[in-house]
């Protein structure tokens, strides 16, 4: 081959080759570029506001309503006036929403899960396992309460002080109840740590009015929980069911402890620790008196509260 050729042939083999090259960054540019333009998208779905334009459905405020005299109702009066609460609630918001939305992703999470038959030892497949176990409802009829005989015969044995406090540490172990529970949190003062978090219980039903309040209301309440408490109690075939649920509201109406309890006001105020101290040291300083509340089968017959 001549050198003319030469020339020539690889001249067109680099023009051929730039030309290639090109294209190829045309086609890694544009599809840059796309891909940008998706995500940005995206973004932007996300980024919209699902309420009002910015995050606020102006269309739910009360113009009638001053916001100084009441911000609330102001920012939220048409919305209460309209909303129908659904028959399953006694409240709803916001935080109800994400709560349940969060509940749909999660039962999708684990229902996918279910149907995959995941590998053994895994944790998809020991999820996929308590899930199903869980609905497992033949299965838990048939059971019946049989799994809970044994911690009720401990409860049962229960005869001092001593045993009852040791009962009460391990009640988050045995998924029973004490008048005083712990857990571990975020600390309110320092995101960056831990701390324990101490409670107070002891009562049933949702705030200390309950106990203290003697309208009509809340007394038909405190006899139909009375009643409530009486068929919990058959349900695990003990005896005497009715002296043991009034035994227990007894307890529960002891005004020393139902007292002692803040109110829902004071419990906007997350400073004021002295009701709960004061609820500690009358559990404590009467304890021998308020530990027993039912009959030989779980303790003491004794009833003097104060």
């Amino acid at each position: 081959m001549s050198s003319s050729k030469k020339f020539l042939f690889f001249t067109s083999f680099a023009l051929l080759a730039a030309c290639g090259a090109e294209e190829s960054a045309i086609d890694s540019a544009q599809s840059t570029i796309q891909d940008e333009a998706r995500s940005a998208t995206e973004s932007a779905e996300m980024l919209t506001a699902e309420l009002g334009s910015f995050g606020i459905d102006l269309s739910h405020q009360d113009p009638n309503t001053r916001p100084g005299d009441d911000f609330f109702r102001f920012a939220n009066g048409r919305w209460l006036d309209t909303y129908e609460l659904p028959a399953d609630r006694s409240n709803y918001g916001s935080f109800s929403v994400l709560g349940d939305r969060s509940n749909e992703r999660v039962r999708t999470i684990i229902t996918d899960l279910t149907s995959i038959e995941p590998a053994q030892d895994t944790m998809e497949k020991k999820v996929s396992d308590y899930y199903l176990s869980y609905m497992n409802t033949e299965t838990l009829d048939e059971l019946g309460i049989s799994p809970l005989l044994p911690g009720l015969s401990r409860l049962a044995e229960i005869d001092s002080p001593e045993e009852l406090v040791i009962a009460f540490g391990r009640a988050r172990i045995d998924t029973t109840a004490s008048p005083i529970s712990f857990r571990i949190g975020a600390d309110r003062s320092d995101p960056d740590r831990h701390q324990l978090g101490v409670s107070v219980g002891g009562t049933g039903l949702p705030d200390r009015d309950y106990y203290l309040e003697d309208t009509e209301k809340y007394l038909n309440v405190r006899e139909e929980y009375v009643a409530h408490i009486e068929r919990i109690l058959n349900f695990a075939d003990l005896k005497d069911t009715a002296a043991k649920a009034a035994a227990v509201r007894a307890f529960q109406t002891w005004r020393p402890l139902a007292a002692a309890r803040r109110g829902l006001v004071k419990k906007r105020g997350r400073g004021n620790i002295k009701a709960n101290i004061g609820l500690f040291s009358v559990i404590f300083r009467h304890q021998t008196k308020v530990i027993f509340t039912l009959d030989s089968e779980f303790g003491s017959n004794n009833h003097e509260f104060g």
